[in-house]
Protein backbone atom coordinates (compact mmCIF):
# COMPACT_ATOMS: atom_id res chain seq x y z
CA UNK A 1 0.00 0.00 0.00
CA UNK A 2 1.45 3.67 -0.65
CA UNK A 3 1.74 6.33 1.32
CA UNK A 4 -1.17 8.96 0.41
CA UNK A 5 -0.85 12.73 2.08
CA UNK A 6 -3.91 15.55 3.13
CA UNK A 7 -3.74 19.08 3.78
CA UNK A 8 -4.65 20.04 6.99
CA UNK A 9 -6.30 23.82 7.98
CA UNK A 10 -8.11 23.87 10.94
CA UNK A 11 -7.77 20.34 11.99
CA UNK A 12 -9.73 19.44 9.01
CA UNK A 13 -8.41 17.70 5.67
CA UNK A 14 -8.89 20.77 2.35
CA UNK A 15 -7.09 18.68 0.08
CA UNK A 16 -6.99 14.75 -0.29
CA UNK A 17 -4.88 13.96 -2.08
CA UNK A 18 -1.61 16.03 -0.95
CA UNK A 19 0.00 15.30 -4.03
CA UNK A 20 3.80 16.80 -5.23
CA UNK A 21 2.40 18.81 -8.04
CA UNK A 22 0.03 20.64 -4.91
CA UNK A 23 2.80 20.42 -2.42
CA UNK A 24 5.05 22.49 -5.01
CA UNK A 25 1.91 24.76 -6.12
CA UNK A 26 1.66 25.36 -2.09
CA UNK A 27 5.76 25.24 -1.66
CA UNK A 28 7.74 26.60 -3.99
CA UNK A 29 10.72 27.07 -1.89
CA UNK A 30 10.45 23.97 0.09
CA UNK A 31 11.70 20.37 -1.16
CA UNK A 32 10.24 17.66 1.59
CA UNK A 33 12.85 14.41 1.76
CA UNK A 34 11.93 10.97 0.64
CA UNK A 35 10.05 9.97 3.71
CA UNK A 36 9.13 12.67 5.71
CA UNK A 37 8.06 12.49 9.50
CA UNK A 38 4.81 13.97 11.18
CA UNK A 39 6.11 16.32 12.78
CA UNK A 40 7.59 17.57 9.46
CA UNK A 41 4.76 17.61 7.24
CA UNK A 42 2.59 19.01 10.55
CA UNK A 43 4.71 22.02 10.17
CA UNK A 44 3.50 22.27 6.45
CA UNK A 45 -0.19 21.64 7.05
CA UNK A 46 0.02 18.59 6.08
CA UNK A 47 -0.58 14.98 7.50
CA UNK A 48 0.13 11.04 6.62
CA UNK A 49 -3.02 9.30 5.46
CA UNK A 50 -2.47 5.87 6.75
CA UNK A 51 -3.51 3.32 4.04
CA UNK A 52 -6.35 0.57 4.73
CA UNK A 53 -6.73 -2.02 2.77
CA UNK A 54 -9.89 -2.38 0.47
CA UNK A 55 -12.81 -4.68 1.65
CA UNK A 56 -14.54 -6.75 -0.81
CA UNK A 57 -17.57 -5.35 -3.09
CA UNK A 58 -19.12 -8.72 -2.67
CA UNK A 59 -22.38 -9.25 -5.09
CA UNK A 60 -24.46 -6.35 -6.15
CA UNK A 61 -22.10 -3.82 -4.22
CA UNK A 62 -19.15 -1.48 -5.22
CA UNK A 63 -16.26 0.16 -3.34
CA UNK A 64 -14.93 3.27 -3.43
CA UNK A 65 -13.09 5.26 -1.17
CA UNK A 66 -14.14 7.66 1.63
CA UNK A 67 -13.20 11.14 2.97
CA UNK A 68 -9.87 10.11 5.52
CA UNK A 69 -11.05 10.54 8.96
CA UNK A 70 -9.27 10.72 12.13
CA UNK A 71 -8.52 8.11 14.65
CA UNK A 72 -6.44 9.23 17.57
CA UNK A 73 -3.27 10.81 15.94
CA UNK A 74 -3.50 9.70 12.87
CA UNK A 75 -5.81 10.23 9.57
CA UNK A 76 -6.72 6.86 8.15
CA UNK A 77 -8.05 6.16 4.85
CA UNK A 78 -11.69 4.80 4.55
CA UNK A 79 -13.57 2.88 2.33
CA UNK A 80 -17.30 3.15 1.36
CA UNK A 81 -19.29 -0.50 0.61
CA UNK A 82 -22.30 0.41 -1.57
CA UNK A 83 -24.84 -0.80 -3.79
CA UNK A 84 -24.40 -0.45 -7.44
CA UNK A 85 -27.23 1.70 -8.32
CA UNK A 86 -29.14 0.14 -11.13
CA UNK A 87 -28.10 3.22 -13.70
CA UNK A 88 -24.43 2.12 -13.29
CA UNK A 89 -22.94 1.21 -16.60
CA UNK A 90 -22.11 -2.43 -15.69
CA UNK A 91 -25.13 -3.13 -13.96
CA UNK A 92 -26.27 -6.54 -16.02
CA UNK A 93 -30.71 -6.38 -16.39
CA UNK A 94 -32.35 -8.87 -17.71
CA UNK A 95 -33.28 -6.93 -20.66
CA UNK A 96 -30.03 -5.90 -21.64
CA UNK A 97 -29.31 -9.52 -21.38
CA UNK A 98 -32.33 -10.74 -23.82
CA UNK A 99 -31.03 -7.87 -26.00
CA UNK A 100 -27.45 -9.01 -25.92
CA UNK A 101 -28.57 -12.49 -26.45
CA UNK A 102 -31.21 -12.04 -29.53
CA UNK A 103 -28.00 -10.06 -31.30
CA UNK A 104 -25.67 -12.87 -30.84
CA UNK A 105 -28.32 -15.11 -32.09
CA UNK A 106 -28.84 -13.03 -35.34
CA UNK A 107 -25.05 -13.43 -35.97
CA UNK A 108 -25.62 -17.15 -35.75
CA UNK A 109 -28.38 -17.50 -38.17
CA UNK A 110 -26.76 -17.42 -41.31
CA UNK A 111 -25.09 -20.50 -40.47
CA UNK A 112 -27.68 -22.99 -40.00
CA UNK A 113 -27.21 -24.17 -43.40
CA UNK A 114 -25.34 -26.57 -42.88
CA UNK A 115 -24.25 -26.75 -46.24
CA UNK A 116 -22.16 -23.92 -46.25
CA UNK A 117 -18.35 -24.56 -45.26
CA UNK A 118 -17.41 -21.73 -43.28
CA UNK A 119 -14.12 -20.62 -43.32
CA UNK A 120 -12.01 -20.21 -40.15
CA UNK A 121 -12.65 -16.74 -38.80
CA UNK A 122 -16.10 -17.67 -39.93
CA UNK A 123 -15.94 -20.72 -37.36
CA UNK A 124 -14.14 -18.70 -34.82
CA UNK A 125 -17.17 -15.82 -35.19
CA UNK A 126 -19.28 -18.49 -34.71
CA UNK A 127 -17.81 -20.03 -31.71
CA UNK A 128 -17.53 -16.76 -29.54
CA UNK A 129 -20.84 -15.77 -30.47
CA UNK A 130 -22.41 -19.26 -29.19
CA UNK A 131 -20.31 -18.96 -26.00
CA UNK A 132 -21.37 -15.09 -25.62
CA UNK A 133 -25.34 -16.64 -25.42
CA UNK A 134 -23.79 -19.16 -23.62
CA UNK A 135 -22.66 -16.93 -21.12
CA UNK A 136 -25.64 -15.05 -20.92
CA UNK A 137 -27.86 -17.61 -20.47
CA UNK A 138 -25.97 -18.42 -17.35
CA UNK A 139 -26.18 -15.16 -16.02
CA UNK A 140 -29.97 -14.71 -16.50
CA UNK A 141 -30.35 -17.91 -14.55
CA UNK A 142 -28.12 -16.39 -11.69
CA UNK A 143 -29.88 -13.25 -11.60
CA UNK A 144 -33.16 -15.53 -11.14
CA UNK A 145 -31.67 -17.62 -8.59
CA UNK A 146 -30.72 -14.23 -6.53
CA UNK A 147 -34.29 -13.19 -6.86
CA UNK A 148 -35.53 -16.23 -6.07
CA UNK A 149 -33.45 -16.31 -2.54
Amino acid sequence: MSTAFAKIVGGKIVAYPYADEAWRRDYRVVSLPADPDDATLAQFGAARVRAVERPPAGEGKQVREGAPERVGDQWRQTWIVEAIPPDHPNVITERNIRQQLESNLDGLRPLRDTSTTLTTAQLSTAVRLLARVVIGLCRLALDRLDAAD
